[in-house]
């Protein structure tokens, strides 16, 4: 393990996180005069790790403390949200080194859902692609991340409401919801 001192000063993205222990362990910036202090290419540095309690300021006592994200719910303005929306894409989901790594069938499909983009009346078209390339990413990752977004995309769009699904017996949500929009699109399903 880096010795602490060794790393103060260095830019904030470059000093790796701790997890918290009896601290909430979280990157502070440093600070002077009440500034936070940058270095030349307007990184912000790092002041040392957190030492308040696990889950200070917060109503549980474990975790990070209030300062670094402890008991965080998400955001709560729409700009929180719509910033929070945007993740994916500059964090790896969405990035360039992901649709490098498309299959030749989820590039086309993305290459779809793109030019969809350009025309307001295809909205619903560019949710059920979005929804789609979700549930995909779900699929390989398992990261819930991505089946709550698909979620979100569905509800928000109404492509599949919940009461328009049938599942039964070894037919997962998954897999229904794909049978349902493929049906919607007008391909064939198999029975």
């Amino acid at each position: 393990m880096t010795d602490e001192d060794d790393l103060i000063g260095h830019p904030l993205e470059k000093v790796p996180t701790r997890e918290p222990d009896d601290t909430c362990n979280g990157r502070r910036k440093q600070k002077q005069d009440g500034q936070i202090v940058r270095d030349g290419e307007d990184r912000v540095l790092f002041g040392g790790y957190c030492q308040l309690t696990s889950g200070w300021g917060t109503e549980i006592d474990h975790g990070r403390c209030r300062k670094h994200g402890g008991g965080s719910t998400g955001p709560k303005t729409e700009e929180g949200k719509e910033t929070s929306s945007q993740n994916a894409l500059k964090h790896g989901a969405f990035c360039e080194h992901f649709t490098s790594s498309l299959t030749e069938g989820e590039s086309e499909a993305f290459e779809d859902a793109y030019d969809h983009l350009g025309d307001p009346g295809d909205a619903q078209d560019v949710a059920r692609a979005a929804a789609s390339m979700c549930l995909l990413q779900f699929r390989r990752s398992g990261d819930e991340r991505f089946l709550r977004r698909f979620e979100g995309l569905c509800d928000k769009f109404g492509i599949a409401p919940a009461d328009e699904l049938e599942v039964s017996g070894s037919v997962t949500l998954e897999d229904a919801f794909m049978r349902n929009l493929k049906q919607a699109n007008g391909h064939e399903v198999d029975d």
